[in-house]
């Protein structure tokens, strides 16, 4: 028979304001769909979500004395936030190269600008 304990527990981690911020920011992706950058975006969320959701499993797992399921549990921590890292930084490039482009794209030529400048 489970004890008090275990029947109280819930296999989900508490929501947090940080829960709603990955919530927000997968919305932000589903949104996005289509964009090259989408996959980077949706791994990066999974990515966080699962950091939280390994923190909380190693807690639950100390608090059983559980040793070897929370060394496991933070070994999962240590992958997500590399996953996490590696994708933050991966959308950072991709995000300022996609302003360089339009910053391209929006200054006239200089050339140009000097033709209109002798027409006038």
């Amino acid at each position: 028979m489970p004890t008090k304990s275990q029947t109280q527990k819930n296999p989900s981690p508490p929501t947090s304001k940080r829960q709603s911020d990955y919530r927000e920011l997968g919305a932000r992706a589903q949104r996005a769909e289509g964009d090259p950058v989408f996959g980077v975006v949706s791994v990066l969320y999974h990515a966080l979500q699962g950091n939280d959701t390994s923190v909380q499993y190693a807690a639950d797992a100390r608090s059983e004395a559980d040793g070897e399921l929370a060394r496991f549990f933070d070994d999962c921590r240590k992958e997500y936030e590399s996953l996490a890292t590696r994708a933050k930084k991966l959308l950072g490039q991709r995000l300022r190269d996609e302003d360089e482009d339009e910053d391209d794209e929006e200054e006239p030529d200089e050339a140009e600008s000097e033709d209109e400048d002798d027409e006038a």
